[in-house]
């Protein structure tokens, strides 16, 4: 029903051509934490991926990847290794708002990673 309602997400979703095992919003409201983490199988070596697209954020939102500042703008996609420890800390007065999809790595998947031409995708 939502796809239907939001065709923006539907594209987004559909232009993913892996089996997708979780696709949902997700929602950190304003000055709330997520605490340091790991996600064991969350990474291509792993044949899963975790797509993060930022649907609704702020600039005083900063998520750290193994402490490394991301800038994760509304409209970008990331891959991220979720293995690594991460964090998310949102100050700003705006709940941040991700469509976040797990999926299986296959061979579409492999080729876009690995295409040099494909910009689509931040990759950390």
């Amino acid at each position: 029903m939502l796809m239907q309602l939001c065709p923006q997400l539907k594209q987004a979703v559909d232009f993913l051509k892996m089996e997708k095992m979780v696709v949902r919003l997700m929602k950190l409201n304003a000055g709330a934490v997520i605490k340091a983490h790991k996600n064991h199988e969350l990474r291509f070596e792993e044949e899963q991926v975790r797509i993060n697209i930022p649907v609704s954020t702020n600039a005083q939102l900063a998520f750290y990847l193994d402490e490394e500042a991301l800038l994760m703008t509304a409209g970008s996609c990331w891959y991220l290794d979720l293995t690594l420890s991460h964090r998310v800390d949102n100050f700003g007065k705006t709940d941040r708002i991700h469509l976040v999809i797990d999926g299986i790595v296959n061979p579409w998947v492999h080729d876009y990673y690995f295409n040099p031409s494909h910009q689509m995708i931040e990759k950390h």
